[in-house]
Formats: structure tokens, sequence, C-alpha cells
């Protein structure tokens, strides 16, 4: 350990999608760098954690289950992911998952979310109210193309400077102006322009369905981002072994190219020495030329200590947007399940007990991924939101046997919508029942009260605030959800990837 490097140009504080993105491209461009994670493996929230028995030889057995994030997408040529992936000049093993979704109605009814896209809008057609419904979906999927195709050609987007805005200042973006206004139309205006929202169930659908893109609701999110968010299930795919099977990938391209991944390494503060960083962890500190963080925007502002003006950069999202955690249950089931195709499930429900959301997200491991499961078994993660997670901070401080009582209450209302939408799921037998609130989050992500997800865009707060991957203070940057472009893996791979292009076009 005498030996051990501490000093590169570059230190990545926090190993999620974005720190081991980030990481990724500046290997790739030859600097010395090194990411720091906290927990005993990267991914972040799309991490993975591992629970084992003893079959009758004395031989362990695996089950493997996510943590948070579930799902990838993005793939598609000029995508975010597979712009990533060739970076790594490969793709990690994968498979395309189709129907991207299955969503069962409170009534046990289901509609399959195709990735073709005729076949998806005559799916609405046959389980809504079929008027208004293909031109209201080819918008969505047009406006969604282009809003891609805007974020990834546009690095200082949204602009913060004069800078910014000439680097903007190009004939494509004049082209796509037009976009701007659905920054100020919402999802609930776009419905009714297409006549679709006098249908109460669709309007339940999208509503459920924007809460695990979104986290907001239709007459609240600004179509731009609510289209992006529709879309995504249209390209969903399931990395072999699970999501960490992608950060255990991009370790490997990283270390593969001379960079350093340090896990157990939990960052404690980060100071200025001179025109260099001293990055203080759990076991050594670290110097570097330019500090990239990964975690969230108020994490980070603590590790930065007693600069006021960046802490109160950072901090300004708490003020403005209500933002999220999540419960988890995570089960071991006997193969018996009736999936109908798909790998990922959101079941529709009456609100659930002290959180009041009325859906479950639910991801299955695949039959037949044995780094998962053993054979015969297939392991679940199964979430849903929740509102002011910091209350169950307080409630686990001042009450711990009514915080205990809550939790039980919400995993077993959980299990029972699930029993009700997933044939097969009542009668199986299961192992490893295990609940997770806002306050396991918080004690194992370190995310600060748990929350999850990034920051709601909304039309109360313009995306031009939404803070970007610069700091106030020199060389130093950001990435994560708390950022833009916003939430889910796709768009954290895509803030980290612009990030890295305008260092490349500064230093």
């Amino acid at each position: 350990m005498k030996n051990l490097q501490t000093a590169f140009d570059t230190v990545i504080v926090g190993g999620g999608f974005g720190g081991l993105t980030a990481a990724l491209l500046l290997a790739n461009r030859g600097e010395d760098i090194c990411l720091l994670e906290g927990h005993t493996v990267t991914g972040g929230s799309a991490s993975c954690f591992d629970r084992f028995e003893r079959d009758s030889s004395g031989n362990y057995l695996r089950y493997r289950f996510d943590v948070g994030a579930t799902t990838l997408s993005g793939l598609h040529e000029g995508g975010p992911l597979r712009r990533l992936f060739n970076e790594g000049g490969a793709t990690p093993p994968m498979r395309s998952v189709d129907p991207g979704m299955i969503v069962t109605f409170a009534d046990e009814r289901r509609i399959y979310r195709w990735s073709d896209t005729d076949k998806w809008i005559a799916e609405c057609e046959r389980v809504f109210a079929p008027e208004g419904q293909r031109p209201f979906w080819e918008h969505i999927f047009r406006i969604n193309q282009r809003g891609w195709n805007l974020s990834e050609k546009n690095p200082s987007f949204p602009p913060k400077s004069l800078g910014d805005l000439l680097r903007m200042a190009r004939p494509i973006n004049l082209r796509n102006l037009d976009l701007l206004q659905y920054l100020y139309r919402s999802v609930a205006e776009e419905m009714e322009r297409y006549g679709v929202n006098c249908d109460s169930r669709f309007h339940d659908f999208l509503k459920e369905q924007l809460m695990i893109t979104s986290q907001n609701v239709p007459s609240d999110t600004p179509f731009l981002v609510g289209a992006m968010g529709l879309a995504y299930p249209s390209d969903t795919w399931y990395p072999e072994g699970g999501m960490y099977g992608v950060a255990r990938w991009l370790e490997h391209e990283i270390e593969g190219r001379g960079g350093v991944v340090r896990t157990k390494r939990r960052g404690k503060q980060i100071r200025r020495d001179g025109s260099e960083w001293i990055i203080e962890t759990s076991r050594e500190n670290y110097r570097a030329k330019r500090v990239i963080s990964n975690l969230t925007t108020w994490d980070m502002a603590e590790l930065l200590n007693n600069r006021g003006d960046t802490i109160r950069q950072l901090n300004q999202l708490d003020e403005t947007v209500e933002l999220w955690g999540a419960f988890t249950l995570y089960v071991a089931v006997q193969d018996t399940l009736e999936d109908g195709g798909s790998l990922y499930h959101q079941i529709h429900s009456s609100p659930l007990p002290h959180i009041g959301t009325q859906s479950i997200f639910v991801s299955l491991s695949p039959s037949d991924d044995r780094e998962r499961a053993p054979e015969g078994w297939r392991t679940i993660t199964v979430s849903t939101h929740v509102p002011k997670p910091e209350e169950w901070e307080r409630l686990a401080a001042d009450d711990p046997e009514e915080y205990e009582r809550r939790k039980v209450e919400v995993g077993e209302a959980m299990l029972e919508v699930m029993g009700g939408g997933l044939p097969g799921f009542r009668e199986s037998e299961k192992k490893f029942l295990l609940y997770g609130t806002p306050r396991s989050f918080a004690f194992y992500t370190g995310r600060r009260h748990g929350r999850v997800g990034g920051v709601p865009h909304t039309l109360r707060r313009s995306l031009f605030t939404t803070p970007k991957y610069r700091t106030r203070l020199p060389n130093v940057y950001l990435v994560g959800d708390t950022l833009y472009p916003g939430q889910g893996v796709p768009a954290v791979v895509l803030g980290a990837l612009n990030l890295v292009d305008e260092i490349g076009n500064t230093s």
C-alpha cells in the first residue's frame, strides 16, 4: 500500500454510470485518471447486491439483485449508449426486450409496449379510445428523435453564458427552434391538442408511465421531456448479468486503458491546494488537477465544505421541485411465472399505504441468466416512488417501531399488487424477501435522504435553470442525474459525453 498512486490528472468521485462514462472517455484520450467509489462495487443506483445459499453438496449458490435502475435504452445509432460502447470498442453482452414493458391495469387488463411503432399504436387503439392515438404517438416519436439529436449535437445546452449561445448558433439549431415551444407546453396540453385527453384510462396510463421516466404528472411535464420519456420503452435492452454487467464491463475497459478504479473509498472532503485539488476519502487522500463529481449536487456541496456560493448554486434544487425517493422489494422466486414475454412490468393499483403511489415497476431476471440466479429460479426487483423521502429517515430516528411497521405494510401491499398483476407469482416459492426504504438507499448509496432518479423537469422551473456540468470552481465538474439532461441511464451517459467533449475543446 505504501506505493499506491494517489496523484492523477483527473479524479472522478463516484462510480455511477456518469462517472464510469467520464472515466472511460478520458482514459481513451490518454489522461491519467482515477475513479473512486464508496461502495464495494461500481454502478451507483444501477448496481447490484448478492445473496447466497448452500445447496445439498455444500456449494454456494448466488442470487443477484439489481438495486434500482434496471433498464437500458439509447443503443440506436448515435444514441448515448451506442456512442459509449463505440468508445469501448465493443458492446457488452445484452439482449433486446420486446415488448419493452407490459402494463397491467388495476382490473388486470394488459397493454404491451411493442418496439415497432405501428404495432404499438395499434395496441393503443385496441386498449384505449382510438381517436387521435396515431397522430399523437407519431408526434411523440418525432419530437423524441429530434430532442435526442439536438442534445447530442449541443454539449452547451442549456446555455449558461454568451459563449454557450455562440456555440449553439449553428444552422442545425436554427432549424430546431420550434422545439423550444415544447419546453413550455405540457404533455396534458398536447393530449388535448390531439384529442386523446377524454379517455381517463389513457390519462392514468400516461401518468404512471411519466412517473417512472420523468417523475412528474402530465399537466406539469414539459412535452419535450415527456416525449423522450414516453418513447423510452420502444428501445429496451437487458444487459447479461444485470445492470452491474455493464458497470463491470466499463471498469474493465477503463483499466485496460491505464485508468484506475478503486472501491471502498467514500469521499469526505474536497479542498483547494494551489492550482490542484485534494480529495479526502475514507482511506487515502488524492491529488488531482481536475475533479469530476458523480455525486448528487447536494452531496457534492457537502464535500466542498465552506465554499458558500457553490453550495448555494448546488443546493438551489431543494427549494424548487419535489424530490422523490423509492421503496423497493427484492425477492427470488421459483421460475413458474407467466411473464408475457417481457422482463419489465408496470402494475397499476389503488394508492399504496403510507406513500400513496398507484403503480409498481417490476424487473425480472431472465430464466436463463445464471449470473442472476441458479437454474429454476429468478430474481425480482420491485420499486415505487416515495414522496418526501426525508420523512422516512426522521421516522426511523424518532419511532423505530412505527418505521418497521410501515415498512412491512408497504412491502406486503406491493406483494399483493404483484400477486394480482403477475400470473404465477402468488403461488411461487420465494426466498430472500427484502424491503428497502429511502433510508436504506441513503445508507447504501450515500445519496442525501435516499433521493433517487434525479430532479424532475417541470413547467414550474425552466430547463435553462437546471444545473450543468460546470461549477464556479476551476476544474471542478459534475455529472449524474441531478444535472441536465437529467433522469435515466441514457441521459446520465449523454451528460458525461457532453462534459468530456467540452473538456477536450477547452484544454
